[in-house]
């Protein structure tokens, strides 16, 4: 069983490597002043964790010109997947169907993760059209995979078990960083994250890292078809792991008055 979703018109394997071959992509809009400016903040102030997404975003999003576009591309999934072009989006908001999927699903649980946090198909595509913007004006190919890989983040969110406090995102982009995604953004970020001067939260993060460096490339999953699946075996087939398993002492976050808790459930 997979969940279904509005395709995009086909293009052929030639027609779609022709696009791939020989449309250049854009430069991303890169603002060093403002992205050392937030890094001098989190150097001084280390629980600023939150402004660590805003310098990956000044400094041109999660990759590094089209290498990541090139390398989904030259794999017989994306491939499948650049000539289905399902809309995810879409798919993600789409209520009656994710809750008519099976209890413990990767496509129920997303569901409670985003009412939990208040995610909408307007939020998602506000995120996606907004780090779209960041990287200039694309053909239909990027604009599709850059736009599926902005909500595959929240996806991310669910699979890792990190949450959406400023130790949860900043796992996540670790995780992201780990998966080979190197947007000058991440890896200044990895960088500082991992001599974060809170030692249990630099070797949380720090283990988020080496997590996304094991896991197989979620790049290239098929949402679509993996919604139905448990998340356990989601997690297992990727090599994520159960989120306990791998942080035993608990899944770290912060509360809004900076103060870091450990979290004993995997979810």
């Amino acid at each position: 069983m997979s969940a279904t979703t509005p395709q995009a018109s086909s293009l052929s394997s030639t027609e779609i490597a022709e696009i791939v071959g020989t449309v250049p992509p854009p430069q991303a809009t890169r603002d060093w002043r403002h992205a050392f400016d937030l890094l001098k903040q989190m150097r001084e102030d280390p629980t600023k964790t939150e402004l660590g997404m805003e310098m990956v975003e000044a400094l041109g999003g999660y990759f590094d010109g089209d290498r990541p576009f090139q390398e989904f591309s030259a794999s017989a999934e994306g491939m499948r997947l650049l000539r289905e072009r399902p809309d995810l989006p879409r798919l993600l908001d789409d209520r009656d169907l994710l809750e008519s999927l099976p209890a413990g699903s990767l496509g129920r649980e997303f569901q409670a993760y985003a009412d939990r946090n208040g995610i909408t198909a307007k939020s998602l595509m506000e995120m996606a059209e907004r780090r779209q913007e960041i990287q200039g004006s694309l053909d239909p190919l990027r604009s599709w995979f850059a736009k599926r890989q902005s909500v595959s983040h929240d996806l991310w969110h669910v699979i890792t078990g990190y949450g959406t406090d400023p130790i949860g995102e900043n796992a996540v982009l670790l995780f992201t960083r780990g998966q080979g995604v190197a947007g000058p953004g991440l890896r200044l970020l990895t960088v500082l994250m991992l001599f974060h001067r809170n030692w249990p939260v630099r070797r949380f993060l720090w283990t988020a890292y080496r997590r996304g460096r094991r896991a197989a490339s979620l790049i290239l999953a098929p949402y679509e078809e993996l919604l139905p699946v448990p998340l356990n075996v989601v997690r297992e087939r990727f090599r994520v792991g159960d989120p306990l398993a791998v942080h035993p002492n608990g899944v770290l976050e912060e509360t809004s008055d900076g103060q870091v808790t450990a979290r004993a459930s995997a979810s």
